[in-house]
């Protein structure tokens, strides 16, 4: 270091601090219990019934198949890789499989009631028939485009049973005067036409949130707004 642009003893702490850690012991868990790094060491590694556990991320994985075939050809890989987006993809699908299970029953439980309604007044099933109707057309497109249902299209059917019930109750509203008719068949169609509009925009949206919103409210208002209208029986007394 004679020939270098530097004091002659500016590196003398390093080097000896650098001789001193050699004689040192090594480092243990509890060294950095009072570190700064103690609530990142504790995320990655850490003691359960007797046995450490460490924790490593795997990331820029170029061929995710030939690591998946390392990883099952390995014994010791093999019972300690676990993949956090297969696992969570695991629960959410057992979390949908149970709410379909649930919404079916559902389903089915609000078409008996409907059977029952209708055998005491057969006018009530032209009001849940659109609604139904609807439901069941956003959802089956969603089939044929071949998108999985997420909780974000379980919810959008909540404004698409809304609004259909609000067609199919003004379609099959008894009036007393035509003009009266006229103004709620307008008023209708353009509520229509401005929800579908609104929510084309989400439907061609990038973020998967929003056009999943968008896909359904889209299809089951206009499903909706069309059955209703023209399956729906208005008692008309015209003076």
């Amino acid at each position: 270091m004679s020939k270098m642009p530097f004091k002659q003893d500016a590196f003398d702490n390093f080097i000896n601090d650098i001789s001193s850690s050699k004689t040192m012991p090594l480092l243990n868990y509890q060294d950095f219990e009072e570190s700064l790094m103690a609530s990142k060491i504790q995320s990655l590694l850490f003691i359960q019934d007797g046995v450490w556990y460490s924790l490593i991320r795997v990331i820029d994985i170029k061929n995710i198949n030939k690591f998946k075939q390392q990883v099952n050809n390995s014994y010791l890989l093999k019972n300690t890789y676990y993949s956090i987006s297969a696992m969570a993809g695991n629960i959410m699908n057992d979390y949908l499989k149970k709410t379909w299970t649930r919404l079916f029953a559902m389903l089915l439980l609000l078409f008996a009631i409907t059977l029952w309604f209708a055998y005491k007044d057969k006018n009530r099933i032209w009001i849940v028939l659109p609604v139904f109707s609807g439901v069941l057309i956003s959802l089956s497109f969603q089939a044929l485009l071949g998108n999985s249902i997420n909780i974000f299209h379980l919810l959008s059917l909540l404004l698409v049973i809304g609004l259909g019930f609000d067609y199919s109750l003004f379609f099959n509203y008894e009036n007393n005067k035509m003009i009266q008719l006229s103004n709620s068949t307008h008023a209708i169609t353009i509520s229509a036409i401005t929800t579908i509009m609104t929510f084309s925009v989400l439907a061609f949206s990038d973020v998967n949130v929003l056009s999943s919103i968008g896909q359904i409210v889209v299809i089951g208002v206009f499903a909706c707004f069309i059955i209703a209208k023209f399956i729906s029986t208005p008692t008309n007394k015209y003076e």
